[in-house]
């Protein structure tokens, strides 16, 4: 089965919402060419990537009402030549952030149609890209009560609250048998990694923790949509 990331799903954001009325949206990084050619490449151009660029271009059907404040605030910006943070998502997967600067602002009025804003947001900073946090490691304590999950990102908790975050977690002691955690056990997310401390400690070296899928997110809102297991942990 494909996994292709539909059109509708690359949106942009400011302040974690997604801009309404959105039916355009193009992000674009260039370098420039540094040309590193010589005499003996054997007569091929070669060269490196200089100084960086990006810029987000963004057509949005004008909205009044409540779904206009996403809007409203791009051309607020605009007009006073403020810069603004924004997020482009790419699916729940990948997302890209910095801070812009407002280079163009049209909205259009035709008569047969709805009105249109259009934007040129210039990159004012770095642009940082994030994916779907990926299990890396997990470290135990030498009680063997708590067990510290790292991923390739920093993570928060994209659960609806503490009782589905733990929810969202199992363990196997056996390494295949999954279940519930006990009543006293706990889950969090701290320092940008998941902590599961058990009430009693574990006594296998066969332990396994699995993260249902998108239980966790980083900084910027790349969702985990797949489960995540851990290998065996030994608390032996």
């Amino acid at each position: 089965m494909a996994n292709e990331v539909r059109g509708v799903d690359v949106l942009l954001k400011k302040d974690g919402t997604i801009i309404a009325g959105q039916r355009e949206l193009t992000l674009s990084i260039k370098a420039d060419k540094i040309d590193t050619s010589v005499k003996t490449n054997a007569g091929w151009k070669t060269s490196l990537a200089g100084l960086k660029e990006w810029s987000v271009s963004l057509d949005c059907v004008t909205y009044f009402g409540d779904q206009a404040a996403g809007q409203r605030a791009i051309r607020q910006a605009a007009v006073e030549g403020k810069n603004i943070d924004v997020v482009v998502a790419v699916g729940e997967e990948e997302v890209y952030a910095g801070n812009a600067s407002i280079s163009g602002l049209d909205i259009s009025g035709p008569m047969s149609d709805v009105s249109m804003s259009s934007f040129s947001l210039d990159g004012a900073s770095a642009l940082s890209c994030e994916f779907a946090p990926e299990y890396v490691s997990a470290a135990i304590d030498e009680a063997k009560k708590v067990v510290t999950l790292t991923f390739g990102a920093t993570v928060l908790s994209n659960a609806a609250d503490s009782a589905a975050l733990k929810a969202a977690v199992t363990v196997a002691t056996d390494g295949t048998t999954f279940a519930a955690l006990g009543t006293s056990d706990t889950v969090e997310v701290t320092a940008g990694k998941l902590v599961v401390t058990f009430n009693a400690a574990l006594t296998t070296a066969t332990n396994k923790i699995k993260v249902a899928a998108r239980t966790l997110k980083t900084t910027n809102g790349a969702i985990q949509t797949v489960e995540q297991t851990t290998g065996a942990i030994s608390a032996v």
